[in-house]
């Protein structure tokens, strides 16, 4: 979608990269291997890594109903009827496996594999894609590793210096402070 029209509290840095990811979609200007290579070139992992491993249950939207109606079980509550389904995705001409061609799939092997591997996903079976190499999964530690202190350190940091404190800080209006 239009990074122009996404929430602005994403930090500046991310939003460029979206701008830049947009952009390059709508001139065509590489293949999906090369979008791929040039917006993910390190080892994916996300900020919702900090906490997957403490949660009791992860819903996963290929099977959303299905789970949603599980969680609904373990905390007690019968579900009363199926999950209704909106916005659903208009048939399409292909699977997302079209787009990947055999490099494609090589890249997303190294960058996608060992974050798959850790939440239990796998890659289509006729792809015949092998689990992430040591290399791949030591890429992957590191970069976990650096994203754990970023979103637990820094990140924190660079909130607090944000709106929302400056806002905090500044005397309310008709008070005696300040």
């Amino acid at each position: 979608t239009d990074p122009d029209r996404r929430p602005k509290h994403k930090p500046l840095l991310n939003r460029l990269l979206d701008q830049s990811a947009f952009r390059y979609v709508r001139r065509g200007q590489g293949s999906f291997a090369a979008f791929l290579r040039r917006y993910y070139p390190l080892p994916f992992d996300t900020w919702a890594s900090l906490s997957h491993a403490r949660f009791d249950f992860v819903m996963r939207f290929e099977r959303l109903g299905d789970d949603f109606a599980e969680a609904l079980r373990r905390i007690g509550i019968e579900p009363v009827r199926p999950l209704p389904v909106a916005n659903r995705t208009g048939a399409r001409d292909e699977d997302f496996t079209a787009y990947f061609d055999p490099a494609a799939r090589r890249h997303a092997r190294r960058v996608f594999g060992p974050y798959m591997r850790r939440w239990g996903y796998t890659f289509p079976a006729d792809w015949g894609v092998e689990p992430p190499s040591r290399s791949h999964e030591l890429q992957y530690a590191v970069v976990n590793r650096i994203g754990t202190v970023y979103w637990r350190h820094v990140r924190p940091r660079m909130v607090g210096r944000g709106r929302g404190r400056r806002a905090a800080a500044r005397p309310a209006p008709g008070s005696n402070r300040g």
